[in-house]
């Protein structure tokens, strides 16, 4: 699980996903806030709960979109 204040390659691999599927945010590795509402703009977009918590249904639905990272709980 990633979120708010998180930083990692994971994050990394998470802000490249939601640059391709059309988000203008910074792509360094932290998990800021501007991450945090693109994640819940996506979770929005697939019918999930937008808590901005990548968790095991974020990334689920985010495969079924072409992210390839991995879920790591």
């Amino acid at each position: 699980m990633i979120q708010q204040g998180s930083k990692s390659p994971e994050v990394l691999q998470w802000q490249k996903f939601l640059v391709q599927i059309g988000n203008n945010i910074a792509v360094d590795g932290i998990f800021g806030a501007g991450t945090r509402q693109a994640t819940m703009n996506f979770q929005k977009s697939v019918g999930l709960t937008a808590d901005g918590i990548v968790g095991k249904n974020t990334y689920t639905a985010a495969r079924q979109k072409g992210y390839a990272g991995d879920y790591n709980a």
